[in-house]
């Protein structure tokens, strides 16, 4: 029996609890007695002793904080020894971080826009230049029929695997993103500044996660072919702009050869017999009937290009009336 000046003695610890000995309300253990009758606590756990005991997934003594799975925000560790992720951030493409899908620095994957050369990559949608060579992001080959492309296949001079040249649909609903203006219902359509080669050109597009313009259809070819903010071509002496379409395997003089980036062919909207040479991109032209017609010229002419943004299939589209306003489409 304890007596006197003495803390415990034997297993009489005077009614004292590790809590009691520690001063920490969640002390759990076995307190004991030594044998000069003073308590000994070193078997007594609680939340903020410095180590890692029972159940708890942290201790706020010494904590050193795990990375957040999106690597944006903090995680921290509660008084009760609970991992608390509620400042970690989900992962975003415009966070600055390499995160979620990203194959590199906020591109690829999920995000809209692909990566630009030299960036990290797991396949030709993550790039601009639809090529993915051993993981990284490079200009596609030159060619001039599919047998200079290995496994891909030759389209504008470049060598692409099947399929890869087409951006899918982003678009959800209206208003076109700031600098992009809507026509009728075929998307938000951009005609950037200055004039490109049709690779670079359909780069350029795909690096705003859009295409260049496919108008497979004679009331999209004139509706965006004439609107200033699309083709501008408004007479038979008007610039011919680059757009989505190429001819395949080299095949440039023969109309079926010819297809746009959605595999769709394009078929009778030709302006003039296809050219018969090799190297040939699509562009738009005005025709001497008034209408707009599809035109071919070299791969490597600078001319001015149109980028297009397309619904999702099911989307709200909104399209401007001049007398009823903005109006569903």
């Amino acid at each position: 029996k304890a007596e006197g000046d003495e803390e415990c003695d034997g297993s009489d610890l005077r009614e004292a609890t590790c809590a009691s000995k520690t001063g920490k309300d969640s002390a759990q253990g076995d307190l004991s007695c030594t044998d000069d009758c003073k308590l000994d606590s070193s078997q007594c756990i609680w939340c903020g002793d410095g180590e890692l005991n029972g159940d708890e997934e942290c201790d706020p003594n010494g904590f050193v904080a795990p990375e957040c799975e999106s690597k944006v925000g903090t995680v921290q560790c509660t008084s009760d020894c609970k991992l608390d992720t509620s400042d970690c951030k989900a992962p975003a493409c415009n966070d600055m971080v390499k995160n979620g899908d990203e194959t590199d620095l906020d591109c690829g994957g999920s995000c809209p826009l692909p990566c630009g050369n030299d960036q990290d990559c797991a396949g030709p949608a993550d790039c601009n230049s639809a090529t993915c060579s051993t993981g990284t992001c490079t200009d596609a080959a030159t060619c001039t029929n599919d047998s200079n492309c290995n496994e891909g296949v030759c389209r504008g001079g470049r060598c692409f695997t099947p399929g890869s040249m087409y951006r899918t649909p982003q678009l959800t609903n209206n208003p076109c993103p700031q600098g992009w203006t809507p026509i009728g219902t075929h998307g938000c359509f951009l005609r950037p500044a200055g004039n490109k080669t049709w690779y670079e050109a359909f780069k350029d597009c795909r690096a705003l996660g859009a295409n260049l313009a496919i108008l497979p259809s004679s009331p999209a070819l004139n509706n965006v072919g004439k609107h200033p903010a699309g083709g501008n071509l408004s007479s038979t002496g008007s610039t011919q702009v680059w757009a989505g379409f190429a001819c395949v395997n080299g095949g440039c003089s023969n109309k079926a050869n010819w297809y746009w980036l959605d595999s769709t062919p394009v078929a009778d909207h030709w302006g003039q017999q296809p050219p018969h040479v090799a190297n040939q991109c699509g562009s738009l032209r005005y025709r001497q009937n008034g209408d707009i017609g599809t035109s071919a010229n070299n791969c490597n002419d600078l001319r001015p290009y149109i980028c297009q943004l397309l619904w999702l299939p099911g989307s709200v589209r909104l399209h401007h009336n001049k007398r009823k306003g903005l109006t569903v489409g």
